[in-house]
């Protein structure tokens, strides 16, 4: 008996939990912060930032001194040859460091820049990752509804098929009437599959981005800060420019370019180099032989001086870094334009959508005052066929209930239409908000 009752415990824990499990309802900030968590794009991002800083530290350390412990053991006949430049020694040190260099200074200031640059386009992609993940989890809210909304439209839908049969029954509807109303329920159908598809592509990609189950995601529906409503007088575009890390980025890497152009022009002035050696020697080299005086220990302390006169390959290098540069510089202008035409676009839209969305309200409020009035007209009739009796004008003061179902079905109709032209003005909306750089500050309140 004890062996049942724990074989049915063990079932119950391995059944129920997974199906607990596959309803976890995500709020939009932790979807928000899962996906900077978990996002490749901002991965790849940081790992491009590591390296840029690297790569400005490498030219920076050429003014620290490099210092190179070795030996040059080598048995020698005759005359004792050098080996790499070098007197052969038992032990030897080496030490170099840039005291004057034009040339070296201009390119550790553009790689210093090119990390800047880096740390701005990682922030940019950051606000991608946002925009991205909010469009994504709007749009599955907006799904979430019209799947409810079509579940009731459905039972209308067979309550329609069910009304019209009934009728055909009696005399009182044709077989077209008949086909018509399971045209609407089969489409109806068609149209909640493909909802269904949307959804689950969504949450496929909300998993993808947040590294939760697809099957677990559940949208939370006010767990979205409230969108702000622009104002119309406001300069956005003035504001987007001041803002964008896109532009940022493009002057920086403008900026790079300068700096690079210079120090492949200033490779053409003196450079001056800290230098030092020392080498022990031994006498099986010869040097006893050879030289007058015989010493072990043996150091030189200096600088190497440089002077540039002729080298065309670094002429022509610089020809070249001049033309990046200047492309560079032309890069900020085309960013500049593109995003304050970007911003008064975005912000134009943004209006024409509120207004569609004010139509899309006032058709659906419109819709479901008709149904309402066909449903009194239906009781009026006493849910039976419709009456004959006329009111003001012509106007039926009753209806079947078949009118009132069609009635109910466009109603619900002009509501998917409304989540449509909504989804349409927030997600405007939030574009805008990434294009004047408000953004996350909305997404992530106090963060």
């Amino acid at each position: 008996m004890f062996s049942r009752v724990r074989l049915s415990f063990l079932l119950f824990v391995f059944f129920a939990i997974p199906v607990l499990s596959i309803a976890e309802p995500l709020t939009f900030q932790r979807a928000v912060e899962l996906a900077l968590t978990h996002s490749p794009t901002l991965a790849i991002a940081t790992d491009d930032q590591v390296k840029a800083h690297s790569a400005y530290l490498e030219m920076r350390n050429g003014y620290l001194p490099t210092l190179y412990l070795g030996s040059g053991l080598a048995q020698t006949w005759g005359f004792p040859l050098s080996l790499e430049g070098s007197a052969p020694s038992i032990f030897n040190v080496n030490y170099q460091s840039y005291l004057l260099n034009f040339a070296a200074r201009d390119y550790m200031r553009s790689a210093k820049t090119e990390w800047k640059a880096t740390s701005k386009n990682r922030e940019d992609l950051r606000r991608d990752v946002i925009l991205d993940v909010a469009s994504t989890y709007l749009e599955l809210q907006k799904v979430t509804n019209q799947l409810a909304s079509m579940t009731t439209q459905r039972t209308e839908a067979a309550k329609l098929v069910t009304i019209t049969n009934q009728r055909l029954q009696a005399g009182l509807a044709t077989q077209l009437e008949f086909t018509r109303a399971r045209l609407v329920a089969a489409r109806l159908s068609m149209k909640m599959a493909e909802l269904n598809g949307t959804a689950d592509s969504l949450r496929d990609k909300l998993s993808q981005a947040t590294g939760l189950p697809a099957r677990s995601i559940e949208v939370v529906a006010d767990s979205m800060p409230k969108l702000p409503e622009p104002a119309p007088e406001d300069d956005l575009s003035k504001e987007s420019v001041n803002n964008s890390l896109a532009l940022s980025v493009a002057q920086d890497r403008a900026t790079a370019a300068a700096f690079r152009a210079r120090g492949a022009h200033r490779a053409f002035l003196p450079e001056v180099d800290v230098v030092g050696t020392y080498g022990l020697f031994s006498r099986y080299n010869n040097y006893d032989q050879y030289f007058n005086h015989f010493q072990r220990n043996n150091a030189a302390v200096g600088v190497n001086i440089k002077f540039p006169f002729l080298n065309y390959v670094a002429k022509a290098q610089a020809a070249e870094l001049d033309a990046d540069a200047l492309k560079a510089k032309k890069q900020v202008e085309i960013v500049r334009n593109q995003v304050s035409s970007a911003t008064q676009k975005l912000q134009n839209q943004v209006a024409q959508l509120a207004a569609a969305q004010q139509v899309a309200e006032l058709e659906y409020e419109l819709a479901e005052g008709q149904a309402h009035a066909i449903e009194v007209r239906t009781e009026t009739a006493g849910g039976t066929t419709p009456g004959t009796a006329a009111g003001p004008q012509g106007v039926s003061l009753t209806a079947s209930p078949g009118d009132y179902v069609n009635a109910e079905l466009q109603a619900q109709d002009k509501y998917s239409t409304y989540l449509d032209t909504s989804f349409e003005y927030d997600k405007a909306r939030l574009q805008l908000l990434k294009q004047t750089g408000r953004l996350e500050s909305w997404a992530l309140p106090g963060k």
